[in-house]
Parts: structure tokens; C-alpha cells; sequence
């Protein structure tokens, strides 16, 4: 395997314990707390990365099996909204996330290295190489972890 797949495995994977560590040092007192108005809470940011990795999960493995394959986006605040994030159990999504990530990396570990340059079509950002997809998928999650660090001292310092 290339160090290029290497790296980027490792990166993926070590996103699980990053998100968990990242929920982990919310107080569950700021869980639904906006740090401002129209921002999202930690709950909501957690859900949207969640259903992120749903997306991303089916995303790799469609350029991995069947390249070419059109990748639709998604409108992260409508499903917020539609899905009612607020509601959710940030317990089993966690255990999705976790699953998911788990199960992703076993599956993109026993690709030969020719599906790394596997093609699929995305929506809005055209063609992406499934080594492409990876890193962006990986991106996704790390900026929405930042963001959620970033927002904690705001909402904490908040509280009444």
C-alpha cells in the first residue's frame, strides 16, 4: 500500500477517537446550547457529523465498487432541521459513527491500491478520485471537531 493510502487510513482512523474525545469534553449541561443565535449546538454538530460519515460511508464505497458513480450532496441545515437533530440520541449516534468508522476502514484497508484512483462524480465539486474523497470526508469531520473546540469556551462561559 502507498504511504500516501498509509496516511490517509490512519488519519481516518484516528478521527473516531478524535470525535469521541471531542463529545467527551462538552458538559452534557451545553449540549443543546447555541453559543449564539442561528449557530448550532454541540448536539447538532455532533448529528450533522453523523450523518456525514452515513454519507461518506456510502460515498467510498460506491467509487470503490462501482466507479463513476454519481454522488449526490446534502443541505447539512435542512437535514438539521427535517431530522430534528435536537431530539436525537447523541449516544447511539455516537455508536453509529463509531460502527461506521470501523467498518469503512476495514472495507478501504482490502482495496487494491488501482481503486485509490477509482473516479466518482460529485454533485457540486465534479470528479473526485476515491483518495480525494477520503481526505475531504476526513477534512469534513476534523472542521466541524475545530469548530465545536472553538464554541465551547463561548457557550461556557455563557452559563449562568
Amino acid at each position: 500500500m502507498p504511504a500516501n493510502i498509509s496516511s490517509a487510513l490512519a488519519r481516518f482512523e484516528r478521527g473516531t477517537q478524535a470525535f469521541r474525545t471531542a463529545l467527551s469534553n462538552v458538559p452534557s449541561g451545553e449540549l443543546d446550547r447555541a453559543p449564539a443565535p442561528g449557530e448550532w449546538t454541540p448536539r447538532q454538530i455532533a448529528l450533522h457529523i453523523v450523518d456525514a460519515e452515513i454519507v461518506g460511508a456510502a460515498r467510498l464505497r460506491w467509487v470503490a465498487a462501482q466507479p463513476g458513480s454519481k454522488l449526490q450532496s446534502f443541505a447539512g441545515d435542512v437535514w438539521a432541521d427535517k431530522l430534528h437533530y435536537e431530539s436525537q440520541s447523541l449516544e447511539s449516534a455516537t455508536e453509529l459513527f463509531v460502527l461506521l468508522r470501523q467498518t469503512t476502514l476495514a472495507m478501504l484497508r482490502q482495496l487494491p491500491d488501482a481503486a485509490w484512483s477509482n473516479l466518482g462524480v460529485h454533485q457540486e465539486s465534479g470528479s473526485l478520485t476515491l483518495e480525494k474523497l477520503l481526505s475531504d470526508h476526513c477534512e469534513h469531520t476534523e472542521t466541524h471537531l475545530r469548530e465545536l473546540a472553538e464554541r465551547l469556551p463561548r457557550m461556557t462561559s455563557q452559563a449562568v
